[in-house]
């Protein structure tokens, strides 16, 4: 099992201003698996991939990873997991401007010890992957939407996590593109890398092997 949530709370504020987000949501997600998360706006699909992401800390439950209780691991025991285990795709791509492609690619290596010309290569084969590395030395405004994305997608694949996490990854791309997306999330889960996406198009969500609804802060009963 590479994750188990149970009883999963998340709650923003005190008193009356005091909002539950995640209302005890027990969920397991094996290795290998490729899952989405939908549910209507405010639903706590965002919350939720942020908690497994290791970028919010859930109010209370625990949290499994790996067979490991995370749940009450430090702020520092929590950015060596999302260096060494997660990449993460978001939906408005998140690259730097004053960066070139590679550079973008190579962040998250930039927390570990490594050689600098290693970590090019490795930005340039995860380009390559991509079918990017010709334009390896562009800023992300040269490049159009579709291609930013695959740039995002090389850079969390870069420091080869067990788990991918995708938050809208087609949201700001127009259909073709989106599709193109998708099937590069699915050659990656296909090559043994776990993948969880939030989404609210129900085509991008039948391409994964399993639907979790939420519903409320709670996972909806099928």
């Amino acid at each position: 099992m590479l994750i188990s949530l149970r009883n999963i709370k998340k709650t923003y504020g005190k008193g009356d201003l005091e909002t539950c987000a995640i209302r005890g949501i027990n969920l397991d997600i094996d290795e290998g698996e490729m899952v989405a998360i939908m549910g209507p706006s405010g639903s706590g699909k965002s919350t939720l991939l942020n908690i497994i992401g290791c970028i919010d800390k859930a109010s209370g439950g625990s949290y499994l990873f790996r067979d490991k209780d995370i749940s009450d691991y430090d702020s520092k025991s929590l950015a060596r997991i999302r260096n060494e285990e997660i990449g993460f795709v978001f939906q408005s791509f998140n690259l730097l401007e004053e960066y070139n492609l590679v550079e973008n690619t190579i962040l998250p290596l930039l927390y570990r010890k490594g050689s600098k010309r290693g970590s090019k290569l490795k930005g340039e084969e995860m380009l390559s992957k991509v079918e990017l590395l010709e334009h390896k030395k562009k800023r992300p405004s040269q490049l159009s939407g579709g291609q930013q994305q695959r740039v995002a997608i090389a850079r969390a694949l870069v420091g080869q996590p067990s788990l991918i996490l995708a938050d809208e990854p087609t949201g700001a791309l127009d259909q073709n593109t989106g599709k193109e997306i998708m099937k590069l999330l699915v050659e990656i889960n296909n090559s043994g890398k776990t993948v969880i996406i939030v989404t609210h198009d129900e085509k991008v969500a039948a391409q994964c092997k399993r639907i979790i609804y939420l519903e409320d802060g709670q996972v909806k009963e099928n």
